[in-house]
């Protein structure tokens, strides 16, 4: 689908729209210019969108269809040409836009308008998507291309999946909350023998047990989501042989049971999604799931490494990105001969006689301990990938 604004046409013809798409396989909505100014056009492939309905304003074009490409799912695609007056802006603005939209991860150029000369630059252009959209398409990104000779630059929202190789591995707290996790770890603990130190032997001790845990996290925790939506299928289908009144004792004893471990399974996937999300400032019981999602993707986008510059222009390529992200870091932490910083005539602070005897005064054992059990059970020590309530 293009959304095209300032087009200064009053109409377009059959003709110009097949060349401007390359094709006749296309429909389109369009408002016409107002004295050779404006002008907005929507247009899309008939494989890939089947419009259902459309509204046309004066700023903007909205239509409704199923998005073939898309697994059928049912999308409201809106084209905006934003007046330049502040109250008509206003206006516009409150009858599209809800409080649930937000902006999405921008790839590319940084700004998407320029003036001629190059004095003036601006954001003016963007891409709203909604929570849902994002359900969706959770990879979506808006690529800002090259302006080439216009001022405007071409947005391009695209879902843009890229495998970038092993993820990293991360210890959840909720996995204390199942009575098997305890006795797999111990036994897998006792089960390695290695021979060494006794640093070398935790240390290799952790990296065979992560790869224990991985396994044991996808046979237990895997198809949470496919066990819950069994367990909530056969409350309603008790629920239903209970209004025919045709559920006898034991059939109530079903439900009760299948109940309590569907608020297991709630439990569960909100305790995930809590540590996901990183807001400690909630507590289990009072989660917003659909909230605690989109500040999922949108810290896994704003995180994310979706391209570099390489000569001035952008790129995307996986291989590309990642060669350059590592001689980056080479340049970084390759040796240097010789000084290359002098502290000569440099002023530090310093501590007191009174703050030097406490820093290197012997410590016990119990301040240690006390020090990291009082960390919040979910922080990661660096490089650990394990939580300390693991």
């Amino acid at each position: 689908m293009i959304c095209l604004q300032e087009t200064k046409c009053l109409e377009i013809s059959k003709e110009l729209g097949y060349m401007l798409w390359g094709s006749n396989d296309i429909e389109w909505i369009e408002v016409g210019a107002s004295n050779n100014a404006g002008g907005i056009i929507t247009m899309w492939r008939n494989s890939q969108f089947h419009l259902v309905n459309s509204v046309r304003g004066n700023n903007f074009i909205a239509v409704e269809g199923e998005w073939k490409g898309g697994g059928g799912a049912q999308v409201v695609i809106v084209n905006v040409y934003s007046p330049s007056h502040l109250r008509e802006k206003k206006v516009l603005w409150r009858r599209l836009v809800s409080s649930d939209d937000f902006k999405i991860t921008k790839c590319g150029r940084k700004f998407t308008w320029y003036k001629p000369n190059g004095s003036v630059k601006s954001r003016i252009d963007k891409v709203l998507v909604s929570r849902e959209w994002l359900d969706v398409w959770p990879e979506c990104k808006q690529f800002i291309l090259s302006r080439i000779v216009s001022d405007h630059c071409t947005l391009v929202l695209k879902d843009s999946k890229v495998d970038w190789g092993p993820k990293p591995f991360r210890s959840l707290d909720v996995w204390q909350e199942d009575s098997r996790f305890k006795d797999f770890v111990r036994s897998k603990w006792h089960s390695y023998e290695l021979q060494g130190g006794s640093m070398f032997i935790f240390k290799e001790k952790l990296k065979k047990l992560k790869v224990g845990l991985r396994i044991w996290n996808k046979e237990v925790f895997g198809y949470v989501k496919l066990e819950g939506k069994k367990m909530l299928k056969k409350v309603q289908e008790l629920d239903a042989r209970d209004d025919a009144s045709d559920l006898d004792e034991q059939g109530r004893e079903d439900r009760r049971v299948t109940l309590a471990k569907y608020s297991q399974f709630l439990f569960k996937q909100e305790a995930i999604l809590k540590q996901k999300a990183r807001h400690q400032w909630l507590q289990h019981g009072n989660l917003n799931t659909g909230f605690f999602h989109s500040v999922i993707k949108r810290r896994r986008a704003r995180n994310g490494l979706n391209g570099v510059f390489v000569d001035g222009l952008w790129c995307d390529n996986k291989e590309v990105v990642k060669d350059k992200v590592r001689n980056f870091f080479k340049s970084w932490f390759d040796r240097v001969e010789g000084v290359s910083v002098r502290l000569d005539n440099a002023a530090f602070s310093s501590v007191s006689g009174e703050e030097n005897r406490m820093l290197v005064e012997a410590f016990f054992e119990e301040e240690v301990k006390f020090a990291v059990w009082s960390c919040e059970s979910s922080k990661n020590p660096v490089l650990m990938a394990l939580t300390l309530a693991f």
